[in-house]
């Protein structure tokens, strides 16, 4: 997620500089962080969904055309795969630095002598405990 939160808004300024050769009012650029902001939660968890539910914000606070959504969707379906797979790829090397970064290091346990009830999250949860 955070690769559209940083992605759309900065597609949508340099688009805005190509088209209109100038930065944005501030105040206008102000309404567009709150809104997209607001519509980000709004969208949480639809693939896809930020971008259609940005449109009509960007068009309304920094006066998008047609012409100019369309090109900021098409630059979006082509950026979203590699925001997901640096995504991915975050989200398993967080660990990884966590537990190397860590002054003990956190071994499994032997699970075998832990209840079914110990396990939170329908069994998601690993056990870690000191050797």
């Amino acid at each position: 997620m955070l690769g559209d939160a940083l992605g759309i808004p900065v597609m949508a300024l340099s688009l805005y500089v190509v088209q209109y050769h100038n930065m944005p009012e501030f105040s206008s650029y102000l309404i567009f962080a709150i809104s997209y902001v607001l519509a980000k939660f709004a969208a949480a968890g639809i693939p896809g969904g930020t971008i259609i539910v940005m449109i009509p914000v960007l068009e309304s606070s920094l006066q998008f055309t047609p012409e100019m959504s369309g090109i900021i969707l098409m630059m979006y379906i082509l950026f979203d795969p590699f925001c997901t797979a640096f995504n991915i790829f975050g989200n398993g090397l967080f660990p990884i630095v966590f537990e190397k970064s860590s002054r003990e290091p956190l071994y499994r346990d032997s699970l075998s002598h832990h209840r079914t009830s110990d396990f939170a999250y329908g069994g998601f949860a690993v056990m870690f405990t000191k050797s």
